[in-house]
């Protein structure tokens, strides 16, 4: 860690600001609400050396205070709240100042012994042990300590942000503000305008380890991790009541704001690692908070390992429906799994004998030996050393059920349900529940002349025998046929821009004509998956607190009266299909009504099939 020195008289000065804007100026002694006599600027008087601090401040006492300040010292702990409320003295700015200098050196000590140089995050430490006490910093801080000793500042922030306000539950509120200003003095990078791709890493792991911890208390206190405030706000009050310090040292950040250094110099690094992704791993493409590492550990308290096996797992739900996500998954040493969600998410393994599940959406896999992928809707694609597997061909005389791809990398061994996929080293990867055409894959016979080769279906079932029919030149063209470049050839679209427009006139929800398009655009995909194939009714879905319409929830689409076992519901979260671009959206309508068709042509042709009993077709 590479800390952001000061020097001496600005070091001092900085401890001065932070306890006098946050402590306020009090000029009797007085109980502020926590128990105990307090005067100045947050000085106490339950200690046992209060003689010696006011005669290092140089205040002239009487005698009569003067003894108080030594009964004081020599009663015991629960004693000294009462005598401390009955100091006379009443101080003014300059007195309280000369105080606060006097006593700064005890709230020093213990930041002294983490051998920090005089700079912003020993400044920020202090700050916290003065507000904390000495003693309570002994017994409750030892993370941030740790942390701070092993050179780990992605901790050490997450610590004192999150995880230091305190216990007093009725000053809750002001103690996490003023532990949002103070984390953000300390700093989540050395130098956030210079991200390194480790640095980057380590943030990540951080933030995946306690995710649950900091999702939470973001949605509780700031702003959530898509954006949202859902709670008191304290990331604005500390704007607003410590402008002071944010003036000159940065104004606080939401965790998005915080997060996305590390995203840029991660999704930088990646780019270099995975270049055929390039396009696909650019910064606008997934929110900060959207990013899944691999945190190397299960506790701080032990060492990042490099073999550690991670789950992780993106699945997000906002009023009991599924949130909609572009999300990033990454693996690194350990034998991992990898859970997408909905959205189109990219899933690398790393190292190891990963397992990789995607959920609906145009997902893509970086795979390497000994990986599993099970995608649910069979969208997207696999891809093994930087190039995507679009599956092979069987020629006569090769092994039952065996395929190669046309340039010999790749061997596809259909098994039972399973494709087992083979590259010339002898690594192996494995798709769950495969039928050809998932994922991109495609598997054919070749014809008796050569050059032409057919889809073979693989039933759910098991595996194709040497007869398997082929598809039908027709249904071949269909299923691949030209993309609609004018959204509006849809009529499910048609159907969900008139009801969207409608449906939020009603409910006075305002959007822009460019808004309204894509969340229609949305709706279409989302009913086209249901196979809808109109739609009947829209509405919002139910608020779980208020019982009303969540004008930001989901938008649930029917088809059919809402009394008939038989209707179609689709479910599409209203600020993800806002903020999708039309294009985005219509490319994944292409794709989920192509695989409609395939799948739709291979029942078809399994029917016929056993309709007509067992034959050759040459």
């Amino acid at each position: 860690m590479d800390y952001n020195e000061l020097t001496q008289e600005q070091y001092n000065e900085l401890i001065k600001r932070l306890v006098k804007i946050t402590e306020s100026l009090h000029e009797r002694s007085q109980d502020v609400g926590d128990a105990r006599a307090t005067i100045g600027y947050g000085y106490t008087f339950n200690r046992s050396n209060n003689v010696e601090i006011w005669d290092r401040s140089g205040i002239e006492l009487t005698r009569d205070e003067r003894a108080l300040l030594q009964r004081i010292d020599e009663a015991p702990a629960a004693d000294r709240t009462r005598l401390g409320l009955t100091f006379p003295r009443a101080l003014d700015a300059a007195q309280a100042d000369r105080l606060l200098e006097a006593s700064i050196p005890e709230y020093e000590a213990p930041v002294n012994a983490l051998n920090m140089p005089m700079s912003r995050e020993k400044a920020a430490a202090v700050s916290v042990v003065y507000n904390r006490g000495v003693g309570s910093y002994n017994r409750n801080m030892e993370p941030f300590r740790d942390a701070v000793e092993a050179g780990d500042r992605a901790e050490a922030w997450f610590e004192l942000r999150y995880n230091s306000w305190g216990s007093h539950a009725p000053s809750e509120g002001g103690l996490r503000k003023r532990r949002y200003m103070e984390g953000q003095l300390f700093g989540l990078y050395d130098d956030p305008a210079n991200v390194g791709a480790d640095e980057a890493r380590d943030v990540y792991r951080s933030f995946q380890l306690h995710r649950d911890r900091i999702v939470r208390d973001e949605r509780n206190w700031g702003e959530s991790i898509d954006g949202r405030v859902e709670g008191r706000n304290m990331i604005d009050l500390a704007n607003r009541d410590y402008s002071n310090i944010t003036a000159d040292y940065g104004e606080v950040q939401t965790i998005r704001e915080a997060l996305a250094p590390a995203r840029n110099a991660l999704l930088t690094d990646l780019r270099r690692e995975h270049p055929d992704l390039a396009d696909r791993l650019t910064n606008e493409a997934f929110e900060a908070g959207a990013i899944y590492l691999d945190p190397g550990r299960d506790a701080a308290t032990v060492a990042v390992d490099a073999e550690h096996a991670a789950t992780l797992d993106a699945t997000r739900r906002r009023n009991n429906a599924e949130v909609s996500s572009n999300d990033l998954l990454i693996g690194e040493g350990g034998d991992d799994t990898l859970r997408g969600a909905r959205g189109d998410d990219i899933l690398i393994g790393g190292a190891g004998r990963d397992r990789l599940e995607g959920g609906q959406g145009n997902d893509t896999y970086v795979v390497g030996d000994g990986d599993t992928v099970l995608d649910s809707d069979k969208l997207g694609e696999v891809r093994w050393g930087g190039q995507a597997l679009t599956g092979g061909v069987r020629n006569e005389g090769d092994p039952e059920n065996t395929y190669r791809s046309a340039d010999g990398r790749y061997t596809y061994l259909v098994q039972g349900t399973d494709l087992r996929i083979t590259d010339q080293a002898g690594a192996t990867v494995t798709v769950k529940e495969f039928e050809s055409g998932n994922l991109g894959i495609t598997l054919g016979n070749a014809t008796p002349g050569g050059g032409t080769r057919d889809p073979v279906e693989v039933p759910a079932g098991g595996v194709p025998g040497s007869d398997a029919p082929v598809t039908a030149p027709g249904e071949r063209e269909r299923a691949t046929g030209q993309r609609s470049d004018a959204a509006s050839d849809n009529p499910l679209y048609r159907d969900a821009l008139g009801q969207v427009q409608s449906l939020y006139e009603r409910h006075g929800k305002q959007a822009s004509n460019e808004e309204l398009q894509r969340t229609a655009m949305g709706v279409a995909v989302d009913a086209t998956r249901a196979r809808m194939t109109g739609i009947d009714h829209l509405v919002f879905s139910r608020d779980a607190h208020s019982g009303g319409p969540d004008l930001n929830g989901n938008l649930i689409a029917v088809q059919g009266r809402l009394d008939d076992p038989a209707h179609r519901v689709s479910a599409t979260p209203v600020q993800e299909a806002a903020r999708t671009p039309v294009a985005d959206s219509q490319r994944q309508l292409d794709q989920v009504g192509q695989q409609q068709l395939a799948q739709d042509a291979q029942r078809a042709q399994a029917q016929e099939q056993q309709a007509l009993g067992p034959r050759r077709l040459a």
